[in-house]
């Protein structure tokens, strides 16, 4: 597979595609970050597989799999992790020569005792072979932006 250029938190204000949405959640921080992004993460995007690869617990250095409609496959790098707050990962590797860089940045914001605000960025440096994709990337990340909200919106309040 192709490599990855690594990346640190100033992707998210610097790369060439940036995506970001937040979602208030009526559930709490610690439970959505451990239940929803961790144990079973982003379970209700569909097409999207994700695998550790590394055990628990997890946390910067640790190693995850995904797989996004059986079509493009890549390996992630967690080099930012904030036990039940937040954390960031960057692809070492992807199946498809379309990205220099990609990475993820979710944040998990108390509210009150029982809800809470997530925030999930992407940024995404496409490589000379990728550039043409810019808009099928947003078309992705759009609907994965959109399963989140489907989800969020069916959680009980």
């Amino acid at each position: 597979m192709p490599t990855c250029e690594p990346v640190d938190l100033t992707f998210f204000d610097s790369a060439p595609q940036r995506f970001e949405q937040s979602w208030d959640v009526p559930r709490p921080a610690e439970t959505f970050f451990a239940d929803d992004l961790v144990a079973d993460a982003l379970h209700w995007c569909r097409g999207l597989r994700l695998d550790w690869r590394s055990p628990a617990p997890y946390g910067v250095g640790a190693k995850r799999h995904v797989s996004l409609l059986g079509l493009m496959r890549a390996d992630e790098h967690f080099f930012l992790w904030e036990e039940g707050r937040r954390f960031a990962f960057h692809f070492t590797r992807v199946n498809l020569p379309i990205f220099t860089s990609f990475a993820e940045y979710y944040e998990v914001e108390p509210t009150g005792p029982d809800s809470c605000r997530f925030t999930w960025k992407v940024a995404v440096a496409p490589s000379p072979l990728g550039r043409p994709g810019g808009p099928l990337n947003a078309l992705l990340i759009g609907r994965l932006f959109k399963d989140t909200t489907r989800y969020v919106a069916g959680l009980t309040r």
